[in-house]
């Protein structure tokens, strides 16, 4: 949807999140692959860390002073040296093998070791995993927009009125960019939504932040009069709440946001009293236009009458002519006859593969109500008024012939056909009543709100009486905008663009014949109506800052001073980039951070404190002398070497360059030929200098009682 060059990289801030959590980082998508790979890594190099803490904890936790078998001492060994979760599980399975016939319980005493690793080994693995998502936790990425000069603003349509001044191409250009968003909003509608639910998905591009949610409700009481109402099927649309943080996109801080609300009932009338039929005269034509169209006085009409047309000099407000009756061709009736509309006369007359065309054709009338000044193209009866609102007659003339009976009130056949299973229209023409309110609303306690129309005669804009508590010249532009987007689109520009090709219904027709349709029908056409108006909604607002694909060059005209902002403040999604918390990136640095420093000095640290205050010297002890190189020591002193010295991390032999052969349990044909003394007199020289080197009271009561000292030759 965004082009590389308007998207802006580096340090912004989502004013949704707020400003600290909302500030982001905007990199190009390889570059923000390094930095989800770096982040892996991290996060599993202190998971290692980790476990080294652990480790030290449940090493001093099981430390004991008392004398303990061969599982405490190689549990502990292995806790002493082990680093890695995966490794010393695989050495508890071993010790397990090992002790398991030899000392009681020892999955209990193996398992205060194996579950702390389990558990970080598991935790770690995931958070390597989902690292990214804790850094920008949703579909694709939000990107910033931003752009400049002529390459923003609202489209320069109404600039000209003269169809033969340069201005003409720009109106081109704005009728090809709103039809390719109409088509590109006709295909997301359908993949984009499950029934009124919004499908969270990268394979769903977004004119904005989010998708707008809403609402079907089935019956609702009709609005209209008694008569029309009677028996009348009512359903309402309802979007809700449309934010122009949250789905258009709209990046403000939140004392500047603004919203809108749109409504819509919609009903199948019942016309039964308002269908007309008869020749040219019937529907009222003046003198002067029938004369304009006299090949047709002797064709047959049938009409709806809920208004005069203000477009076409007669009183019904919809009529169309019958060219041939299925059921009787003598008789003037329109069961079944190939129908046209009136005002496509120019274009139908003698072009037999338009008259032969499809199975369905519809027309949409349309009034205001309220609204100054209103729009029309029919002056609806009383009991079609309602206030503050738009009216749009969906008319459906139906020349279908079904495999089923059909029940849906739109498309209701339930006559039968001269052909044997099939079944014809009930009525020539059906009518769904469709009202909409739009609202523009301000967020003040109570919100503040005002009815906007669609006006394709003017520049769209907030109505010039509207009284709304403007906190700002921000709010304001985005309130505009959100104006414009609303009154610039309408939920039945499919079908005026497509005809009743854009009906769901039609995909199931061919050659004036069609499947059985079920008795919901109706509701599925206007929820994918609704679902089409919402995306292209939030298309129109994103228009201001955005280019749609297959639109072309669109002429803009200069954004003003308090509306200039908006330029680099839309934020869209985007697969190209990549985005990340700042806070979410400090936090995943910073806890790790400290936990490899914590590392590092816990070991030193608690010693240093035992040390001070002179307690539990025994699990320092322990914890030298279980060390890899203290163990080498344990072995091979007294054995093949002589004395060793130091009481750091690494003793040394005492004597220089001093070499042998490991392991140190190997002795030569002349080493076996001495005698025990010899051994002895060795391990007992190795006992006198480690006392004599002052390892403290804790050693010297290990040689007192006879206990053999962690790290002294067995």
């Amino acid at each position: 949807m965004a082009s590389t060059g308007s998207v802006y990289t580096g340090l912004w801030t989502n004013w949704e999140a707020g400003p600290v959590i909302g500030r982001t980082l905007t990199v190009d998508y390889q570059t923000g692959a390094y930095i989800v790979a770096a982040l892996a890594i991290f996060v599993r190099i202190v998971g290692g860390r980790m476990w080294d803490v652990i480790r030290f904890i449940i090493f001093r936790q099981s430390s004991s002073p008392q004398p303990e078998d061969g599982l405490y001492h190689q549990q502990q060994a292995a806790l002493r040296n082990i680093e890695g979760n995966s490794q010393i599980l695989i050495v508890l399975f071993d010790l397990w093998l090992a002790w398991r016939k030899k000392v009681d319980s020892v999955i209990r005493r193996t398992s205060r070791v194996s579950i702390p690793a389990i558990i970080n080994y598991i935790a770690f693995a995931a958070a390597g995993v989902f690292v990214s998502r804790v850094t920008n936790a949703r579909p694709g990425s939000e990107v910033l927009l931003t752009r400049s000069g002529t390459a923003c603003g609202y489209m320069d349509f109404f600039a000209a009125k003269d169809l033969g001044t340069p201005s003409m191409a720009q109106r081109l250009h704005m009728f090809s960019a709103y039809r390719s968003i109409e088509s590109q909003a006709y295909a997301l509608s359908e993949q984009c939504y499950i029934g009124s639910e919004p499908v969270r998905s990268t394979a769903c591009p977004v004119f904005g932040r989010n998708l707008v949610p809403w609402k079907l409700t089935t019956g609702v009481d009709c609005p209209f009069g008694a008569e029309l109402c009677d028996g009348a099927d009512t359903v309402k649309l309802t979007s809700g709440r449309i934010d122009s943080v949250h789905h258009m996109g709209i990046n403000s801080e939140s004392e500047h946001t603004a919203y809108l609300e749109i409504e819509s009932t919609c009903s199948a009338l019942n016309i039964t009293s308002r269908l007309d039929e008869g020749t040219l005269s019937s529907i009222r034509l003046s003198t002067a236009d029938a004369k304009k169209i006299g090949y047709m006085n002797d064709w047959y009409f049938s009409s709806v009458n809920l208004g005069p047309s203000t477009l076409i000099p007669m009183n019904s407000t919809y009529a169309i002519p019958q060219f041939v009756n299925w059921k009787d061709s003598s008789a003037n009736t329109t069961l079944g006859s190939q129908q046209i509309s009136l005002v496509d006369f120019d274009s139908t007359v003698g072009a037999s593969s338009t008259l032969w065309g499809t199975g369905y054709k519809i027309d949409i009338e349309s009034a205001t109500f309220d609204a100054t000044p209103d729009v029309r193209s029919f002056s609806p009866i009383p009991s079609l008024h309602h206030p503050n609102s738009t009216l749009n007659l969906l008319i459906l003339a139906n020349r279908n012939i079904y495999s089923n009976p059909v029940h849906s009130p739109w498309f209701t056949a339930t006559q039968p056909a001269p052909v044997e299973g099939m079944y014809l229209p009930t009525f020539p023409l059906s009518v769904l009543a469709y009202t909409t309110t739009r609202l523009l609303c301000l967020p003040t306690n109570p919100p503040t709100c005002t009815p906007l129309f669609p006006d394709p005669g003017r520049t769209p804009s907030i109505p010039t009486n509207a009284s709304l508590p403007f906190t700002s010249p921000v709010q304001r532009s985005i309130a505009t905008r959100l104006a414009r987007a609303a009154t610039d689109t309408d939920l039945f520009d499919p079908l005026r663009n497509r005809g009743a090709d854009a009906l769901l219904a039609s995909r199931l027709s061919r050659v004036q014949s069609s499947m059985g349709l079920p008795a919901d029908q109706w509701i599925k056409e206007l929820s994918h109506l609704f679902s089409v108006g919402m995306i292209q909604l939030q298309a129109a607002s994103y228009l201001f800052a955005g280019d749609v694909a297959g639109a072309g060059s669109v002429a803009r005209s200069k954004p003003s001073a308090e509306e200039e902002w908006m330029c680099g403040a839309q934020v869209v999604s985007s697969e190209a980039f990549s985005s990340f918390s700042v806070l979410g990136l400090a936090i995943v640095l910073g806890v790790g951070g400290l936990v490899v420093l914590l590392s590092l000095v816990v070991e030193g640290g608690t010693h240093w404190v035992e040390r001070k205050m002179g307690t539990a010297l025994y699990r320092q002890e322990e914890w030298r002398d279980l060390g890899l190189w203290w163990l080498m020591r344990g072995a091979c002193e007294g054995r093949v070497t002589g004395e060793w010295e130091g009481k750091g991390e690494v003793p040394t032999t005492r004597e220089r360059g001093e070499r042998w052969v490991m392991p140190c349990g190997y002795m030569d044909g002349e080493e076996r030929g001495d005698d025990t003394a010899r051994g002895e007199a060795k391990r007992a020289s190795a006992m006198e200098q480690r006392v004599d080197e002052g390892w403290g009271e804790q050693e010297r009561l290990y040689a007192e009682r006879g206990w053999i000292a962690p790290g002294t030759a067995r």
